[in-house]
């Protein structure tokens, strides 16, 4: 089958299925399945696709089809033109978060007092940390409840070269910490979804798939 034609049957099955942007989601499978990024879909959109790669790709749709998210599917979730590890572990990067990463960048960046150390509490997959390292060059400290997230942030500090800059420490917020000024810089992007709100059922892909545990 041609790489237009498979892109068309999944869109359409992915739009019955209440997906909400199918066309993209069909493309990023796909893309994954050839190694080639979603431009390169339509520039060769003529071509026939390798038995193998649609068979993988049938695979993959058929979990999205179940309303896995497709961060999930690949591994990956680009975040801050950069791909970071991801799994059901932790919660999969809003692009939101990119907008307190800015806010912070901008005030460590303009601070008139000696920096201190640079906290990302409630860090998750350690997206935040990462790019402050990335960013300021600068020693950085993750705090997480999970276990399992701290161990796929570890792997992100690592596939980004930071994990020299980022320490990363499993505790209850600030409990691990002594009660005196340690820190310049404090983000955090806590859980923020309400019980109330929990009861009354998140979107399919986040009440089924995502973990409760960042979100309640």
């Amino acid at each position: 089958m041609k790489i237009c034609e498979l892109l068309q049957l999944a869109c359409r099955d992915l739009g019955r299925a209440g997906v909400e942007s199918p066309a993209v989601d069909a493309e990023l499978l796909l893309g994954f399945c050839l190694d080639r990024n979603r431009t390169a879909l339509y520039l060769h959109a003529e071509e026939s696709v390798p038995v193998e790669s649609e068979q993988r790709f049938n695979t993959l749709l058929k979990r999205r089809l179940l309303r896995e998210p497709v961060a999930y599917i690949l591994g990956m979730q680009e975040f801050w033109s950069m791909d970071f590890h991801v799994g059901p572990e932790v919660l999969i990067p809003r692009p939101e978060t990119e907008l307190l990463l800015e806010a912070g960048l901008s005030f460590y960046r303009n601070q008139d007092t000696s920096p201190g150390l640079i906290l990302d509490l409630c860090c998750g997959s350690g997206i935040i940390a990462v790019v402050l390292a990335k960013e300021l060059g600068v020693p950085i400290i993750g705090v997480d409840l999970s276990w399992a997230a701290l161990q796929v942030a570890r792997k992100n500090a690592k596939s980004h070269g930071v994990s020299s800059l980022v320490t990363f420490i499993q505790a209850d917020l600030l409990s691990a910490f002594c009660t005196m000024p340690l820190f310049s810089l404090v983000l955090s992007n806590p859980p923020y979804v309400s019980e109330e709100d929990m009861a009354q059922g998140l979107q399919q892909e986040v009440d089924q798939y995502e973990p409760h545990l960042p979100l309640d």
